[in-house]
């Protein structure tokens, strides 16, 4: 019974011990995508003025990695890129609408 009993205790211990070395599982989005879209949503929240942003989106990308999405150089320059792009999208809607207005 003894035998039984340490052979039961060793499998579940073996089996726990498997289970725990398990890879964690790879990120769905590559940081490069994530800060992206964050940057995206960024854009999206200074000019929109009804959209709010999810403050625990970035919090919880700051605690995940120890790194600020606000100071990633790749952040930086996916923000200035889409703020430049939103700037054109706002003029050109502005001329649009001047066009429609007078023609």
């Amino acid at each position: 019974m003894k035998q039984i009993i340490g052979a039961a205790t060793g499998l579940l211990i073996s089996c726990s011990l498997v289970i725990a070395q398990e890879p964690p599982p790879h990120p769905i989005l590559t940081k490069e995508q994530f800060l992206s879209y964050s940057a995206g949503a960024i854009v999206a929240g200074m000019y929109c003025g009804k959209l709010e942003l999810n403050g625990d989106f970035f919090a919880g990308y700051e605690y995940g990695t120890g790194i600020s999405p606000s100071l990633d150089p790749y952040f930086r320059s996916e923000m200035k890129r889409l703020e430049k792009e939103a700037k054109g999208d706002l003029e050109l809607l502005f001329v649009s609408k001047t066009n429609v207005l007078q023609g």
